[in-house]
């Protein structure tokens, strides 16, 4: 599964494209007075302008597999990195077979840098913007983990990745994922709540795109 386009609700259009555009140096394709858009490696990431947005996102950036200790230091330049007790680089479960790091745009969402080492995507090039290779996750907040996972399984054919649980199910594959959480389970590693959001998502290789307007709550959220 491929994420190809995500548009997102944003406080700061200004602060936002500034940092999407300026200090990562992803390509601004789109601008306006009301929202931007960047294109992050296969995939076109937007952002419109909604003041009153309550809560963050979680998303996260695939780059090459062998390159997170690139990927920290060029983000460490760039954005402060979070962290659990002291530790800023994590390691996933066998079944993920990953290693991430986190960090925050200026709306406050939660991105991650994730090395999927099952992926023949090592590179030898100096990371850079280029080094986010398309984004892999989104963030999928229900109120109901085991019947919004059941809708999208439903609607898209799309299989549990890793193992399911009431609290927190991964749908898709290394290429693109569903976070699927409990409405208020915090994104790790932080202590920010999940929050349902508006967005705007469309996915390759499923059955069907997969899109929901901006003031509608998410299908599924049962």
């Amino acid at each position: 599964m491929r994420i190809t386009a995500l548009e997102l609700a944003c406080r700061d259009l200004k602060a936002q494209q500034h940092f999407y555009a300026g200090v990562l140096g992803l390509t601004l394709v789109a601008s306006s007075d009301s929202g931007f858009a960047v294109q992050v490696g296969r995939t076109r990431l937007s952002f419109r302008l909604q003041p009153e947005q309550p809560g963050v996102y979680h998303f996260a950036f695939n780059i090459p597999e062998n390159q997170l200790a690139q990927a920290k230091s060029w983000i460490q330049q760039r954005a402060a990195l979070l962290n659990e007790d002291g530790q800023d680089e994590f390691e996933a479960s066998a079944a993920w077979n990953a290693q991430m790091i986190y960090f925050c745009d200026p709306d406050g969402n939660i991105l991650e840098c994730i090395a999927r080492h099952r992926l023949a995507n090592a590179s030898a090039q100096a990371f850079g913007p280029a080094s986010l290779l398309n984004i892999s996750e989104i963030g999928w907040p229900v109120k109901t983990v085991p019947g919004g996972v059941e809708h999208l399984q439903q609607q898209l054919g799309l299989s549990v990745f890793g193992t399911a649980s009431d609290t927190f199910t991964p749908l898709g594959d290394d290429e693109g994922l569903l976070i699927v959480v409990r409405l208020g389970r915090p994104w790790f590693p932080t202590a920010q709540a999940a929050a349902r959001l508006p967005l705007r998502l469309t996915l390759a290789e499923v059955a069907g795109d997969l899109e929901l307007d901006w003031d509608a709550a998410p299908k599924g959220a049962t």
